[in-house]
């Protein structure tokens, strides 16, 4: 008796919910977003916007995603407030990562709101590119085409045919029996909506209580342990090496310090780094910045380290790491093995 109300409960949620998801997928598929490509020299640009026509409540993104060989460097165009009729709501640009192992990704996102209805044109935006060796004066350009994008009010396009009609006479008391039914329905999804969720949060309560949990310290130390077994300096990977042991010091950040380290460039978490006088000391500052300064001009650049220089680096991340132990730190253990 139990199982069928549960399944009776399961066929009416499913009876709401799915023409809502078809519609969606509907919409999506009528309004599938622009993705335009260009390719020039080394480089190779792709112009993705999420939809070419909106309604005025809506927001538009606009992402610049380039990939280009690890030697060069990319400067995406500075939007700052407004782009034509389109108000800069926010924007991120996403650090470089490796696709292959000569190749890296980077990418800007921009998140448009429009002041009006209307027809409006993203003009060409240009991105400049150059080779890391021979410096910014010898920059090159790619360029996008420009974007149509359809803006639409919220108003129904016939509102002013609009006309108010004459009110009716009074109706013929009906049968209240449809009352009495939806009232039961209702009654009987709300209760069985209770005990879904009854049975959820002691689930939930019951696996919390299971979880084994670790320190930030001990999963970092984990994570330089196992990047140590993946011998990437003796198989010439050096590069690599430095991506992922940069990456475990900006994790740990995050994890104990609560600090969005993986989310900010290199420039952008030295700026901050100065900034705070509270989190930091003097000596963890000094240890930060020198592997800093270590790490990115090999990620970056075409340096290539010696031995001791690829040592020093691995020291001082640790190094920092064990400067701000602190145990009562914890995370669940199922996070042991993220290096994101």
């Amino acid at each position: 008796m139990k199982k069928s109300f549960h399944f009776l409960i399961f066929i009416l949620i499913l009876f709401f919910i799915f023409p809502g998801c078809k519609n969606q997928e509907e919409a999506k598929k009528a309004d599938p977003p622009l993705i335009n490509n260009y390719q020039a020299g080394p480089i190779n640009l792709n112009l993705i916007v999420s939809k070419q026509k909106i309604t005025i409540a809506e927001k538009l993104q606009l992402t610049l995603k380039a990939q280009i060989n690890k030697d060069y460097e990319v400067e995406f165009p500075e939007l700052i407030e407004e782009l034509n009729e389109f108000q800069i709501r926010d924007f991120h640009y996403n650090s470089p990562k490796m696709k292959d192992k000569d190749h890296i990704e980077v990418s800007m996102e921009y998140d448009l709101e429009p002041y009006l209805s209307g027809e409006y044109t993203i003009p060409p935006l240009p991105v400049y590119f150059w080779k890391t060796e021979e410096g910014k004066e010898k920059k090159h350009q790619i360029e996008t085409d420009e974007v149509i994008i359809t803006v639409t009010s919220l108003l129904e396009e016939d509102y002013q045919t609009l006309m108010i009609k004459d009110i009716e006479g009074p109706l013929a008391p009906k049968s209240r029996l449809w009352i009495i039914l939806l009232v039961i329905f209702f009654a009987l999804l709300i209760i069985g909506a209770i005990i879904t969720g009854l049975i959820f949060y002691f689930k939930k309560k019951e696996k919390k209580e299971i979880t084994s949990y670790i320190s930030a310290y001990q999963l970092a130390i984990d994570r330089l342990e196992k990047l140590v077994k993946k011998n990437l300096v003796e198989n010439q990977q050096v590069k690599e090496f430095y991506y992922e042991l940069s990456n475990i010091l900006r994790k740990y950040i995050e994890e104990r310090f609560h600090l969005k380290a993986p989310e900010q460039t290199t420039e952008e978490f030295l700026e901050n780094l100065k900034k705070n006088t509270t989190t930091f000391g003097e000596e963890e500052k000094s240890t930060l910045i020198t592997f800093l300064n270590h790490s990115d001009p090999v990620k970056y650049a075409k340096h290539q380290p010696a031995d001791d220089e690829i040592q020093t680096s691995f020291n001082h991340c640790k190094n920092f790491i064990i400067q701000t132990r602190d145990d009562s730190v914890v995370l669940p253990e199922d996070q042991k093995d993220s290096l994101t």
